[in-house]
């Protein structure tokens, strides 16, 4: 036997205790990943010695292992196939015969007897599985149940210019007549496109009311440096936008704040219908991510006399005090406060160009270039997210593949896309190196070369 790490397995140290972790499997990590505490000395010692060319018993000699307890827990090793001879080593591409996955993007990929690939299998079992707080399956009637004639608004989407908000804004409105408020942070490296299309959207839909908020800059840096340096991404959009409007949100009585996620996401994270859980507990799960911000709010909300970010139509927006309602209102369910919900794809079953061809032609949509890439069409660092996620997932950092991988693939499942659309997609996305629209990263948050090699070392 020539032995070596099997794939996605990774040695490192915790408070001083020697552990081998696997990241991968990412489809049933919650029971897959595992973790060996190795309590021999000698094993950190052989396995730093793996190089696929020497065998196992020459490596025995070389580091002595003679102890019966460290040969059981090196036996152990190899049953549990942590540790594989170098030819079960899966080494030729092997491509999805349903999607585009392949084991050089995933390198644990799994197959079926046909070829299928774990993503596909997964989503496959997953099929049936319906979404609580997901607008699929809303129809005008339903929405006429949301609506409150108390209310001065029906719902608030967060909007941001991009193909799924733009889908959303068009769905509520023209779809299901709801009266909306389209709520847009100003983030810095909003696409020129999408800031293009709120203006068309704002033209189209007059009976819609745009709220647009602006951050401090010295503010918004910090944050985003200090993410830089951790993660190497300044990305804190995922969390920003309800940090700032669901407070709002709560202030303007809007019951309902929806999102663009679709059911390409909801599939691999949503919440299972058949477990009996409220939308407004599941709300709350989202609204924890906000409480836990609260010291980052604090920081932020300090209001500035060029820039009253907190005043929306000249009403001052409370939004410390809203955190309190918040809180209150996770124990008393009297109190009302917004519930979260995400796009899931509408009523219907558009296809990404279906989708395209709709907001294009009713909201003065711009897509972000003219390949018409799929995803994040509101961003213009788009690339160098599949950059560093590619990294962290090569550095052994986490078990997710790239998002982007994941999301286009399972877009060909659910038939949003063709598998050639999917793969062209996949094609102009360099996963190995930084894209050039780091430019715009390394000029905003004024990074040197030399960040830029720490950063990324």
């Amino acid at each position: 036997m020539i032995p070596v790490l099997n794939v996605r397995w990774k040695l490192y140290q915790k408070n001083n205790v020697n552990i081998l972790k696997y990241y991968g499997d990412y489809i049933n990590y919650k029971k897959m990943t595992k973790e060996y505490e190795i309590s021999s000395p000698v094993i950190p010692e052989i396995l730093s010695k793996f190089d696929g060319i020497t065998d196992i018993d020459t490596l025995k000699k070389d580091v002595s292992l003679s102890d019966s307890s460290d040969i059981q827990e090196l036996e152990e090793l190899i049953k549990n196939k942590v540790i594989v001879d170098v030819s079960e080593l899966q080494t030729d591409y092997r491509e999805c015969t349903q999607c585009a996955n392949n084991n050089k993007l995933i390198l644990d990929l799994g197959f079926d007897e046909n070829g299928v690939c774990d993503y596909c299998n997964h989503y496959k079992k997953n099929a049936q599985i319906e979404y609580k707080n997901s607008l699929k399956g809303l129809s005008v009637q339903d929405a006429d149940v949301l609506k409150d004639s108390n209310n001065e608004y029906d719902a608030m989407i967060l909007y941001t210019g991009g193909k799924d908000s733009s889908l959303l804004l068009w769905h509520l409105t023209k779809n299901l007549g709801m009266r909306v408020v389209a709520a847009t942070w100003n983030m810095p490296f909003m696409s020129d496109s999408a800031r293009k299309s709120i203006e068309n959207a704002k033209k189209r839909l007059p009976e819609v009311k745009f709220i647009e908020v602006t951050l401090p800059d010295d503010q918004v840096i910090a944050m985003m440096k200090a993410s830089m340096y951790e993660k190497g991404l300044p990305c804190i959009c995922h969390f920003m936008a309800k940090l700032i409007f669901y407070p709002i949100a709560i202030e303007m009585k809007i019951p309902y704040i929806v999102d663009g996620v679709e059911e390409i996401q909801t599939t691999m994270f949503g919440t299972n219908s058949n477990v009996e859980v409220s939308e407004r507990d599941i709300t709350f799960a989202e609204v924890m991510k906000i409480l836990r911000s609260e010291p980052f709010l604090k920081r932020v909300t300090k209001p500035t006399k060029d820039q009253p970010y907190y005043s929306i139509d000249g009403v001052k927006i409370d939004i410390l005090k809203n955190q309190d309602i918040i809180k209150k209102a996770f124990f008393d369910t009297s109190i009302k406060v917004p519930i979260i919900k995400h796009l899931a794809n509408c009523t219907e079953r558009y296809t990404w160009h279906e989708a395209i061809d709709i907001i294009k032609n009713n909201l003065g949509w711009q897509p972000p270039d003219e390949n018409e890439s799929f995803l994040h069409t509101s961003c213009k660092i788009e690339y160098l997210m599949d950059y560093t996620q590619m990294r962290q997932y090569l550095k052994l950092e986490t078990s997710e593949p790239p998002e982007s991988i994941i999301q286009l693939n399972a877009g060909i499942y659910y038939n949003y896309l063709s598998r050639d659309a999917a793969k062209k997609d996949l094609s102009r996305r360099d996963y190995f190196k930084a894209h050039e629209c780091i430019k715009y990263v390394k000029d905003y948050l004024s990074l040197s070369e030399d960040a830029l090699k720490v950063i990324y070392s």
